[in-house]
This record gives structure tokens, sequence and C-alpha cells, in this order.
């Protein structure tokens, strides 16, 4: 059987484009894989009112409002670990944020960063989404 130069061309052709689909799928793969291996946090939902610190977030709690921030300064990355006079301090360099993240004195020009999480009612637990 005899191929003829242009049936060599579409078969190199298919054999291109498959060789990135394929690629393409590997790689869209690992992307899917990443996102559904978020680490998650559970915590009861039993905190009172006002500021808690577990691990590496700020949670803030003021009746049937809650914000969980991760608790590295916006500046150089410092822990914040107090709070005072209703604002949260950066214990490195001072800077001061309100308990919605808002930057109100720096060197930090940018608010903390928030956490991505939801309630579970039926367990009565925080669950907060790494990531």
């Amino acid at each position: 059987m005899k191929i003829t130069r242009r049936r060599f061309l579409d078969i190199i052709l298919n054999l291109v484009w498959l060789f990135f689909g394929v690629i393409l799928l590997k790689v869209s793969g690992k992307v899917l894989n990443q996102n559904q291996k978020k680490s998650k946090k559970v915590i009861k939902n039993d905190l009172a009112n006002g500021v808690h610190f577990r691990d590496e977030l700020i949670i803030y709690k003021d009746e049937d409002l809650t914000r969980i921030f991760k608790s590295r300064c916006t500046h150089l990355g410092c822990r914040i670990r107090q709070s005072g006079d209703g604002n949260l301090v950066c214990p490195c360099h001072g800077s001061r944020f309100n308990y919605y993240g808002k930057v109100l004195n720096g060197p930090a020009s940018s608010p903390l960063e928030q956490v991505k999480f939801e309630f579970d009612k039926m367990k009565n637990e925080l669950i907060i989404y790494d990531g």
C-alpha cells in the first residue's frame, strides 16, 4: 500500500494533536486533583462572641457574624496573636487591623486574608477550608 505525501502529513498532524490532547488531559487532571485535595479543619461552633486564635487562624464571632482570617500579617508575615482596643495587632511592626480584616494602621497596606468556611448546622461545626 502506497502512502501519499498528503496522507503522511495528515497522520503526523493527527499524532501531534493526540499528543497535545493527552498532555492537556493530564494537566487538567492534576488541577482537578489539587482542588479536591484542599485540606479542611473542623472545629466546634461553640465559640463565645469575640476574637479567638486557633493555630494559624483568627476567628471573629459576633452574634450571627463569623469571619475567619489567616493569622499572618500582610506586611511581612508575622503571626498575629493578640487583640487590643478592638483591633488585631501585629507584634512585629505594629500594624493594626479591625475585626473585618481592614488595615487601620500600617505598615501593612493589604487587608488580612479571609479564609473560606461553612457551617454544618447538624453537627454544630465550622468547616474551614485551607487554600
